[in-house]
């Protein structure tokens, strides 16, 4: 580890990119099935982790503060991959005025953890993966709450565990998200750390699937109302078109009114007048006429 990635250097940020690949490809990809998307990310945050812990315990083990600065250098561990300037460097590090505020810093912190988790050394990822496996299910994070703070008797750890879950599983009921119930009942997440999401995961790519989740039910409703919409047009469309049919009728009707009005007037002024009707004329007229045998017309008496 120490070969691969110094402990000279005072952050995982400040370690080149082109050694983070080249660990990556010589000792991961060359003896394991892996991609470069989401199992680079989880392994190389693996490393990151196991790197700042690793440096922790030797600091621990190998530096006093009873012995002198120049007594604790020359006592630097005979590691392999630490050289005796690697020592020189991590050491002036760690006794830096804000390393050692931010040490003590997470050395308080960790005593006001009262939930600790029984999953022992196995990492979150791993135990959900082997439910998920056994199971042939995905395992929730609300869920994962529950299996990692919970004995092997089925009991929860500890009263606050126990009563943490009731909070959150009411608050998942209630939430449009696990994301948002555990915000409810935990507070914001961490910086570099998701509440029962396993290693490599941050609070932006929950923020991120948050919005996302919250964009596609707003999708998912205007999407419905555009169909409402859509199908109200259709049926007004239908009615203009009923409507249109029924003015077409009806005048139409009104025409045919006008027309029988205008016969019946004629017909009634004829008779006044003692002449022949119009439409009696025009039968009198087409019955004066015969087809003769020969295919010629002739007028008949």
């Amino acid at each position: 580890m120490f070969k691969d990635f110094p402990i000279m250097f005072e952050s995982w940020r400040d370690i080149p990119l082109d050694r983070k690949t080249k660990f990556y490809d010589s000792k991961i990809k060359r003896h394991f099935v892996a991609d470069d998307g989401h199992d680079k990310d989880y392994i190389l945050a693996s490393a990151t982790k196991k790197w700042k812990d690793g440096r922790c315990q030797l600091f621990q083990r190998f530096y006093r503060w009873d012995l002198t600065l120049e007594e604790n250098l020359q006592n630097y561990p005979k590691c392999k991959g630490i050289t005796e300037n690697d020592w020189v460097v991590f050491v002036q590090y760690r006794r830096k005025e804000k390393t050692q505020r931010i040490a003590k810093q997470n050395a308080e912190n960790r005593g006001k953890l009262k939930t600790p988790h029984t999953l022992g050394s196995k990492s979150l990822a791993r135990k959900q993966h082997e439910l998920e496996s056994r199971d042939g299910r995905s395992y929730s994070r609300g869920e994962m709450y529950v299996v990692s703070h919970k004995k092997s008797n089925g009991s929860f750890v500890n009263e606050d565990a126990y009563n943490n879950n009731e909070k959150l599983q009411a608050a998942i009921k209630d939430s449009v998200s696990e994301n948002e119930a555990f915000e409810k009942v935990f507070g914001k997440e961490h910086h570099g750390y998701v509440r029962s999401m396993g290693l490599g995961v941050a609070p932006s790519q929950i923020n991120r699937s948050t919005r996302s989740s919250s964009s596609f039910e707003e999708n998912e409703k205007i999407k419905e109302m555009q169909e409402e919409i859509n199908a109200l047009k259709e049926k007004n469309s239908k009615i203009d078109e009923l409507m249109e049919a029924i003015a077409f009728l009806k005048q139409r009707d009104n025409a045919r009114k006008e027309e029988i009005e205008l016969l019946m007037q004629m017909q009634n002024s004829s008779e006044r007048h003692g002449l022949e009707s119009p439409v009696d004329g025009r039968r009198s007229s087409e019955s004066s006429y015969r087809i003769a045998d020969n295919g010629s017309s002739r007028r008949t008496n």
